[in-house]
């Protein structure tokens, strides 16, 4: 035992000193990108697109047009030339570009010269009805800080301006990542602390909990940096999760401690433990359970988040269970005199606390399927940033954020000879007008698209005339690319959009006789993938949670029955929480598809406490009655601080403005406490009308 002790201490050491070392190193994106698991397919598209082209990122700059048009033109050019020289910018396309390509057709020689009510300029998306102009910046997305470089510049030229564009939206989240241990960490802390200390009023048992939580959760966060790894949207949850799985655990480790002392027990540590062992691992291993259902998810930062938080909990498991004692017992940590019983009266009978039961069942699965996914990249964005800000009036005025890219791919030298430029050319010709004319990456628009009734967008964009044409080829001669711009976010149409795009092309050039492959892709593609996967990632992990914690409910009471019943709260929970997101259309996002599985693994603990003791007093020959009020008695004042803490960590996320993790901290935390009152008041109601088929189980046993 001794020698276990001294490597139990060895090894918790060693892990400590490594995380203080390479805990600080973590890396946070909290980007959506950082969520992508395109497919091969599609990452085989991005890969050949940047090494042919080199560039696959759209910046939209929108400056508002103030006195003179003429000037403002003026003044203008001067800054696209300008913004043509910044590092990170690969091209900078304007309305310039256009009329130095139209000049020769109509005689254009400026904006004052071209008329305003024209169809080029209703349906440009550089220039709208004469009250703005814009310049789209393709980028290779290699600088992340180019955005922050282009609102530096513009901030110095003083000129209104609105912008946007992927990388300036990732750019936006990232920075926004580390707000996670800046505030909300330190203020989880603080509360529980104040909790600790009305519950044990023993300062040395708070301060050794507040040690172990914080040994567990550097270890954890260190284990990402050693691996390579960064926290995402999804798994910058993982050192809150850490925190309240860890408190929750410490908390009924200390209230059996207290409770073996009151009763005299020679030994109250090691007796306590005993005692606190079975739960407190169930209870880890049914977050694991429910955490692990994300493995299975199509997105590879799902399936990442689910391996690092499996393994914080296994840090947390040594920690709390091995650790904790240890030291309890090193340095003779007082214990409390008291251990304080708790008790609940229901004024309402058991039978009509099951009929409730039933009914919210019904009017939750009535509003979960009014449940819908949040298709708008921008929506990730806190609704007082002058980032939203920015993206909303561009996308309402000017042009939307999603684009698809076309590539035409040939054999080598395809599109240098003239007569196939010539055949090409007069099949384009078929897809649109010209409109303007960027230096590397044309736009254009499909009347097809337009005119299609599967998809509700305008289309816009550049299209290069016969002559130009050679500005958009490959190196080699061997591939083309264009670019169609949607004026819509919506990504629930964007594969149709897509597939519809191809077909576009195929029909079109297989009647020019060229031996052409179309291949489409695009940042816009794989962020409407993920949106897709988001769906399919919340039925499979929910169904999966449920039953990897099924499965372990069975093992720890060995009747179908129990487990059964202990499923009942948090399975309820969770229906009525994304029903209250269908009631008040709440969207699901990249964050709340995390509250199924949280709910499921972390909200059961309560659960299992409570049927742990009920089951052992049932089988010590109490009758039914007596068993649930002795479980309550016994668990109700440890289970309801610890839920009380677990909901105050999640309730520490309302207060960011980040949606999705604002969205994920309301509901869970909301979870936790009503899979709680459902633990207290609804479970006892039903193990009081069913204990006969647990009893006659047993029996049969």
């Amino acid at each position: 035992m001794r020698l276990n002790q001294k490597l139990s201490l060895i090894i918790a050491a060693v892990l400590v000193v490594i995380s203080i070392f390479f805990a600080p190193r973590l890396k946070i994106d909290n980007s959506i990108g950082a969520l992508a698991s395109p497919g091969k397919d599609l990452i085989k598209f991005r890969n050949n697109l940047q090494r042919v082209f080199g560039s696959d990122n759209y910046i939209f700059i929108v400056f508002p047009v103030h006195g003179s048009i003429s000037e403002f033109e003026s003044n203008l050019r001067v800054i696209a030339g300008e913004l043509k020289q910044l590092r990170g910018v690969s091209d900078v396309s304007s309305i310039f570009d256009a009329l130095d390509s139209l000049a020769p057709m109509t005689g254009a020689k400026g904006l004052n010269s071209l008329d305003k009510s024209s169809k080029f300029f209703e349906e440009s998306a550089l220039y709208s009805h004469g009250n703005w102009l814009s310049i789209v910046i393709t980028s290779s997305g290699k600088d992340g800080r180019l955005p922050e470089k282009l609102r530096k510049f513009l901030n110095a030229k003083n000129i209104e301006y609105y912008i946007t564009g992927e990388s300036v939206i990732n750019h936006y989240l990232e920075s926004q990542g580390d707000a996670i241990g800046r505030r909300y960490i330190p203020l989880y802390i603080i509360f529980s602390i104040s909790i600790l200390l009305i519950l044990f009023r023993s300062l040395p048992v708070v301060v050794l909990i507040i040690i172990t939580m914080l040994g567990t959760v550097s270890v954890s966060l260190a284990l990402v940096v050693l691996t390579g790894g960064k926290l995402t949207i999804v798994s910058n949850i993982l050192p809150m999760v850490i925190l309240v799985v860890c408190v929750e655990t410490l908390i009924h480790a200390a209230s059996s401690f207290i409770r073996e002392k009151v009763e005299n027990t020679e030994n109250p540590i090691a007796s306590g433990m005993e005692r606190i062992k079975n739960p407190c691992v169930f209870s880890i291993l049914t977050t694991m359970a429910g955490f692990s259902a994300f493995l299975f998810s199509p997105m590879s930062a799902m399936r990442l988040m689910a391996v690092y938080v499996i393994f914080g909990l296994l840090f947390t498991l040594f920690f709390t269970l091995y650790v904790f004692p240890i030291l309890s017992e090193k340095i003779k940590l007082p214990l409390g005199k008291r251990y304080r019983e708790a008790s609940i009266q229901s004024r309402f009978s058991d039978k009509t606390i099951t009929a409730v039961i039933v009914l919210i069942i019904i009017v939750s699965i009535y509003y979960a399927f009014k449940l819908q996914i949040e298709t708008r990249n921008i929506n990730y964005l806190p609704l007082d940033s002058k980032v939203y800000k920015d993206a909303l009036f561009i996308e309402k005025n000017v042009t939307g954020l999603n684009s698809i890219e076309v590539v035409l791919r040939g054999s080598k030298g395809t599109f240098y000879k003239s007569e196939n430029i010539r055949i090409f050319n007069n099949n384009l010709d078929v897809f649109g007008r010209a409109l303007i004319a960027g230096p590397h990456t044309p736009i254009l628009i499909l009347k097809e698209l337009m005119l299609s009734k599967e998809v509700p967008w305008s289309v816009w964009g550049l299209l290069s005339k016969n002559r130009n044409i050679r500005r958009f080829v490959s190196p080699d001669g061997s591939a083309i690319r264009f670019t169609i711009s949607l004026k819509n976010s919506d990504f629930r149409k964007i594969e149709d959009a897509r597939k519809i795009a191809e077909t576009v092309f195929k029909k079109r050039l297989e009647k020019s006789g060229l031996k052409i492959r179309v291949e489409t892709g695009g940042v816009s593609v794989e962020t409407g993938k993920i949106m897709h996967n988001i769906v399919f990632t919340l039925f499979l992990s929910t169904a999966l949670a449920v039953l990897f914690v099924f499965i372990l409910m069975l093992f720890q009471f060995r009747s179908l029955f129990a487990a059964l019943l202990s499923m009942i709260p948090s399975v309820l929970s969770i229906g009525i929480m994304y029903s209250l997101m269908g009631l008040t259309k709440t969207t699901l996002d990249a964050g709340s598809v995390l509250i199924s599985a949280i709910t499921m693994g972390i909200s059961i603990d309560a659960t299992i406490h409570f049927m742990k003791n009920y089951m052992n007093f049932y089988e010590s020959g109490l009758n039914p009655v007596n068993s649930v009020e002795r479980s309550l008695a016994v668990t109700l004042r440890p289970v309801m601080i610890s839920t009380f803490v677990i909901s105050a960590g999640f309730a520490a996320f309302a207060l960011s403005s980040f949606p999705p993790l604002r969205k994920l901290g309301i509901f869970t935390a909301a979870a936790v406490l009503i899979s709680f009152i459902l633990t207290v008041v609804a479970l006892p109601a039903l193990l009081r009308l069913l204990h006969p088929l647990i009893g006659r189980e047993k029996q049969s046993q």
